[in-house]
């Protein structure tokens, strides 16, 4: 949960600080649509009204980015399988934070589908702690592979 925090922290901060011309990507042309002096203005934009803004799951984020930034840069970039890491991390996050709901009938179709897991890595907590490879549990495996999405949407 920390880790889905942290990321979803980090997004907000490339995005906000996109938007606020704080942050500048490389090789990326990642500019406002509008100037926005006030970061308390900015975050009202963002929020829409809202009491937060969500960052994940990424398709909000996308949508957001096309409204505000040229191009959606670097969110409209994401391959499906970047897309893919960051839901299914949006995933196993809900199934973790609201267990016997509606996310765990998520996780069960969108992350576990048709894998064949063992019984007791069929819940997302048996899930991660389960191996990925040799040396590496999911946990790990699923840290990398949101970091290398991170990491690119950073250019």
């Amino acid at each position: 949960m920390a880790y889905y925090v942290q990321l979803e922290a980090a997004i907000e901060d490339l995005f906000m600080g996109l938007l606020m011309r704080r942050v500048r990507i490389g090789g990326i042309a990642s500019r406002p649509i509008v100037r926005i002096e006030s970061e308390a203005v900015a975050r009202e934009v963002v929020r829409g009204g809202r009491a937060y803004a969500t960052w994940l799951p990424i398709d909000v984020t996308r949508k957001r980015a096309k409204t505000l930034l040229s191009r959606g840069a670097p969110f409209a970039s994401l391959t499906g399988a970047e897309k893919a890491t960051l839901e299914r991390a949006h995933a196993i996050r809900n199934a973790l934070a609201h267990p016997g709901s509606h996310a765990l009938r998520r996780f069960q179709v969108d992350v576990i589908g048709n894998l064949p897991v063992p019984p007791d890595q069929r819940r997302p907590d048996g899930y991660l702690r389960g191996q990925h490879a040799i040396g590496q549990t999911r946990f790990e495996y699923l840290l990398a592979e949101c970091g290398a999405v991170f990491r690119r949407l950073c250019g």
